[in-house]
């Protein structure tokens, strides 16, 4: 999660408390194709939710300082490294952050084709053992720095299938 170094919850340092998030407005996106989470009866983690359809919305409201939210990686690695975003964590987030795991299902009397098998060595060469790092606060590091420290977003867990021949 990220907020703007204006927005109170830059202050806190370490965990913040579930409660305390609370007391914020999470800025949230969704998808207008797809309100079936919205008319879903489950009670939100954060009373307080604005919710968005576009994530430039979304990034420039986080930036703005309207609230605190998610956003995928590779879309604020520059503004981390500037400090015009900065990274917290909840207590419920789990440690080194999420990660959406990925996974390559065929069938093996019909194995991928050439585009299908490229793209899956793709995945497997972006797959790598999650990193151990802790909060990431506004330092003098250059982009080139923080991008090669970053923990990949892409996770694969594929298994190769056995030719039949």
């Amino acid at each position: 999660m990220v907020v703007s170094p204006k927005h109170p919850l830059a202050s806190r340092r370490g965990r913040i408390p579930t409660p305390v998030l609370a007391e914020h407005i999470q800025i949230s996106h969704v998808d207008p194709n797809d309100m079936t989470g919205l008319l879903v009866a489950s009670r939100p983690k954060y009373p307080k939710i604005w919710r968005l359809s576009h994530l430039g919305a979304k990034l420039a409201f986080l930036r703005a300082g309207l609230g605190f939210g998610s956003m995928p990686l590779h879309t604020i690695e520059a503004e981390l490294a500037s400090g015009a975003l900065i990274e917290i964590t909840s207590d419920h987030a789990p440690p080194g952050g999420h990660v959406i795991d990925m996974v390559a299902i065929y069938r093996t009397d019909s194995p991928p084709g050439p585009a299908g098998r490229w793209f899956i060595d793709r995945l497997k060469q972006a797959q790598a053992p999650p990193l151990k790092r802790e909060l990431s606060r506004p330092q003098p590091v250059s982009v080139a720095a923080k991008v090669a420290r970053r923990r990949p977003s892409i996770r694969l867990l594929a298994s190769k299938a056995k030719q039949r021949r």
